[in-house]
């Protein structure tokens, strides 16, 4: 089937199902498009195969180009057409020759190939067209686009086949900034003037390049990478590298493995390998956050050729290396990490593993998102510190989204969540002066320096410490009699978290916030929340308080707010958004323009139209798995609390640390909440069928623990 009979077919009555900005959806659920990537991002996208050949899907591929185009993706398009060219050639009584997946090209064949693909190409540009993308068609000779060489791989002759020695990316800008969707046919000449037809898959490479991409993605025929039978989820470029030395990768992988190493050394952040028969795996991919196929990463490339990964040279170092210069005060996992992609992590041997502890909540857009590469990479180039002495617009900006969203009035940047409590603290002592009481909870967790040690009734963290600051008494937590007890006209400010991370994952029990305001307003004495475990989407609204409905007089945001970049923040209203004077408190770093910049990324996708119902539903699917977990193994589950992407499955035994490293073991990453809790914070953009996967995972964990064979 061509191309061209796309346009010939008409779609049957109501085969399209549901659109998004105006595109049909047919088959994909919309609460599943949840991880919206940044506006303005190209993404380069080789385009072959099925996909390509096949009407149907076609169709689909160009609505779903539409859907990114509409929300604000710059994509561009890279096409082969190898398949048509073999045909035209048979049918000239011509047999194709490969080597290595590259074809053999004389005169008369390159000449042929421009012709077909330029066929192509309009044909690409036409069915575009009709579902509302302005597309242009471009040649590797056109506004000399490509300059290319010939190609003589180990100095084997195949004739005019190219080699890209550098892009101009000046055309391809002029037709983006112009509203264009640049599509490519894989032909261009030499200095000379030679025709040469050139593999499509490094030109995609070359372009992702030059073009600063956030990522290469090819479709296909094959769901990925395979090894026996299988996709590969997450592939090291150094064990690619190792597969091609070995020559254990044939046919049309090869090119694609080497076009994608290509594109990783030259700062193209991760590649994808898609499975172009797959209806919507574009959308699925870009925009659900999940991880179909085989992403390639980088990560540093050593060790001898083989199938099995190669080690970079520090893999098995790091843990003797790090004791003798590092203070001992983590205890670290025995694993060393060396890349990561979505909710994925691999480590230097090259295993990849499920990770739903996501930097103890930090990294909420998971690893290499690129909302977050395109504003790493813009801010880089410029502004990265001014200190707090001068105006700049990525703090300002961000200021207002986040009082604008948290129902805040002004905002105070830090580095971490501890600055952040520090800077609550000194609002209570501030506002009421003369009261010496702050009231807290116990199994909370504030934080380790003074103040929010202080704050934090643990015995394990405050014993070494001891004397401590004056002033803070702790109650129950989810006590209300102790709670009114304890509040009274001494209290400057009662601190609390809507739901205890690291004390167990404890959600607050139903109308205990609510009473804490009653008791707070009925004393004067200040309310603050402190979110920044709970903040930024992780329980499925932008703040945990929020879906109790009660607002605080402050909030305190960190972990999250900068997606892996350390920044911190205070939040308030009313009186306590104007206690603080000048050089009462102060951060060096706290807004600077770069991790502001990231915290906008953030944003942009967390308060992204259906992105927080996304995580909602995503959280339901994990409480339903884990709550029939529990139900299977009594005899080591109690039970399974939590709310959005926040999750935590206490066991009977304190066998948490167990568990956990059954669970590495396996390939996957939770977390401990003392002793007896697993705790779960996956990445916002989280899947349905990664949520599946965490699912087996902990049930074979389970089984290691000798919870037995579980329900049947």
């Amino acid at each position: 089937m061509h191309l061209d009979e796309v346009h010939s077919k008409p779609v049957p009555a109501g085969s399209q199902g549901a659109t998004m900005g105006g595109m049909p959806t047919a088959g994909l659920e919309l609460s599943s498009l949840t991880a919206a990537p940044a506006r303005g991002v190209t993404v380069v996208f080789k385009y072959g195969g099925s996909v390509q050949e096949d009407a149907t899907l076609a169709r689909t591929w160009a609505h779903d180009l539409a859907t990114l185009v509409r929300l604000g993706l710059r994509p561009i398009v890279v096409h082969g057409g190898g398949p048509e060219l073999t045909r035209v050639m048979q049918r000239l009584g011509v047999e194709p020759r490969f080597v290595d997946g590259h074809r053999i090209t004389d005169a008369e064949t390159a000449t042929l190939a421009e012709m077909v693909f330029a066929r192509i190409n309009k044909q690409i540009v036409a069915l575009l067209a009709r579902v509302g993308v302005r597309a242009m068609g471009i040649s590797g000779s056109d506004g000399g686009l490509l300059q290319v060489r010939t190609h003589r791989p180990e100095g084997r002759d195949l004739g005019f086949v190219g080699a890209v020695e550098a892009v101009d990316p000046a055309p391809l800008l002029h037709l983006q900034q112009g509203g264009f969707v640049p599509v490519i046919s894989p032909t261009a000449t030499d200095a000379c003037g030679q025709l040469h037809n050139i593999n499509a898959d490094f030109v995609a490479a070359a372009v992702a390049a030059a073009m600063h991409a956030s990522e290469l993605v090819f479709l296909s025929d094959v769901p990925g990478y395979l090894e026996d039978g299988h996709p590969v989820a997450i592939l090291a470029a150094s064990r690619a590298q190792a597969l091609l030395r070995a020559g254990a990768v044939q046919g049309g992988m090869q090119p694609k493995l080497e076009a994608a190493l290509q594109a990783l050394a030259a700062g193209v952040p991760r590649v994808r390998l898609l499975d172009g028969r797959t209806p919507h795996i574009v959308l699925t991919a870009l925009w659900s956050g999940a991880s179909p196929g085989t992403v390639i990463v980088p990560a540093e490339a050593t060790g001898a050729p083989g199938n099995t990964p190669p080690a970079p040279a520090w893999a098995g170092t790091l843990a003797a290396r790090g004791a003798a210069v590092l203070v001992d005060s983590y205890t670290r996992e025995p694993l060393e990490l060396a890349g990561g992609a979505g909710c994925l992590v691999v480590d230097s041997a090259g295993k990849s593993y499920l990770d739903f502890g996501a930097g103890i909540g930090v990294s909420a857009l998971g690893h290499g998102h690129p909302a977050l590469v395109a504003a790493l990479r813009g801010g880089a180039s410029g502004l990265l510190h001014t200190s707090n002495l001068y105006w700049t617009e990525p703090m300002v900006g961000l200021a207002e989204r986040l009082v604008d969203a948290a129902g805040m009035e002004r905002a105070f940047f830090c580095n971490s969540g501890t600055e952040a409590v520090e800077a609550a603290l000194k609002l209570g002592r501030k506002t009421r002066p003369g009261r010496k009481k702050i009231v807290v909870f116990q199994g909370g967790f504030h934080g380790r320096t003074f103040g929010s040690l202080s704050a934090t009734m643990q015995e394990n963290y405050q014993a070494p410490f001891r004397p401590l600051l004056e002033g803070f008494v702790a109650v129950p937590f989810g006590d209300f009699e102790a709670a009114s007890a304890a509040i009274d006209t001494d209290t400057a400010l009662v601190l609390v978290e809507p739901i205890q991370g690291e004390g167990g994952v404890r959600p607050a029990p139903a109308g205990f916030l609510a009473h804490l305001r009653a008791s707070c307003d009925r004393c004067g004495a200040l309310l603050v929340f402190d979110e920044v475990q709970t903040g930024l989407g992780r329980t499925g609204t932008f703040l945990a308080a929020q879906g109790d409905g009660v607002v605080p007089d402050a909030v305190t945001l960190a972990k999250a707010l900068a997606g892996g970049l350390p920044m911190g923040a205070l939040l308030a209203r009313g009186e306590a958004a104007r206690a603080l004077g000048r050089g009462e408190h102060g951060s060096t770093f706290g807004g600077g323009p770069f991790v502001a910049r990231a915290a906008h990324a953030v944003l942009d996708t967390v308060l992204a139209p259906g992105f927080l119902a996304g995580v909602r539903a995503r959280g339901a699917e994990l409480g339903a798995r884990l709550a029939l977990l529990a139900t299977a193994w009594p005899e080591v589950v109690k039970e399974a609390r939590g709310r959005g992407l926040m999750w935590g499955l206490e066991l009977r035994q304190p066998r948490a640390p167990e568990l956990v490293g059954a669970l590495r073991e396996l390939g996957f990453l939770g977390l401990q909440a003392g002793k007896n809790v697993l705790r779960l914070l996956p990445p916002l953009v989280v899947s349905a069928a990664e949520i599946d996967a965490a699912g087996a995972f902990l049930e074979r964990g389970l089984v290691r623990l000798g919870g037995g064979d579980g329900a049947s």
